[in-house]
């Protein structure tokens, strides 16, 4: 006897008949040749990328808030050993008996007058940003790290951006390597770019990471100052 199968696949589903040749439902073993199976509908990979892109971007921003401690500690502990100590538990509990050092209360500074003194004079972080910007004074340097550790730490984004951007337009190459060979010097590190254009092809090659390993200039550089050009 011939007979024909037919199939309707869907999202979740698979129906399933087989006819005969007049077009009816055929029948083996006392049972109707129809079905369904039934299963989880797939799904797209937009979950997952979200996930990966969030893991990613924290632990940019902790990288990024690493450096910038990093750039500030030398300085900032001539003035206060114990600031970063405090930032970090500033917002344990006082019966928190896990806190053996004794950092609590968020105190930004040694003493609760002098912090609420400061929270009196700048009512929220951009108060003190605003003062940054305007004011024509000297700060103390624990301000303008705790303006900056805002800044990067909540940097934004450029996905929206419709028009496109370009090395070109985004930066001067003459003020970007003095700043770096400022930097290097500080350091006592040896900075061989010595010129604009050479910073300018390594920051392109940086743009094709499977080259950058390729790029002869970009080889040259220290381990230290290329981590500054992931800021870039």
């Amino acid at each position: 006897m011939g007979y024909s199968v037919g199939l309707d696949i869907g999202t979740g589903s698979v129906g399933w008949a087989v006819l005969t040749e007049e077009g009816k439902l055929a029948r083996a073993k006392g049972k109707n040749l129809i079905g369904v199976r039934l299963f989880e509908t797939a799904q797209t990979a937009a979950e997952r990328r979200g996930n990966r892109t969030t893991r990613r971007r924290l632990s940019r921003r902790k990288w990024r808030l690493r450096l910038l401690e990093e750039l500030f500690s030398s300085e900032i502990n001539k003035v206060d050993q114990n600031f970063f100590a405090r930032l970090k538990f500033s917002y344990v509990h006082p019966k928190d008996e896990a806190n053996q050092a004794n950092y609590y209360g968020g105190y930004l500074f040694p003493t609760q007058e002098e912090t609420k003194a400061f929270h009196e004079k700048y009512h929220t972080i951009y108060h003190l940003r605003y003062a940054l910007m305007t004011e024509d004074r000297k700060f103390d340097l624990r301000e303008i790290y705790l303006a900056m550790h805002h800044i990067v730490k909540y940097r934004g984004h450029f996905l929206n951006f419709q028009a496109k951007m370009s090395i070109g337009n985004t930066y001067q190459p003459e003020e970007l390597q003095s700043a770096i060979q400022n930097y290097a010097e500080a350091k006592g590190l040896t900075w061989s770019l010595d010129t604009p254009t050479a910073l300018t092809d390594v920051l392109v090659c940086l743009k094709k990471p499977r080259q950058k390993n390729y790029c002869p200039n970009f080889l040259l550089i220290p381990r230290k100052i290329k981590m500054l050009f992931r800021l870039f």
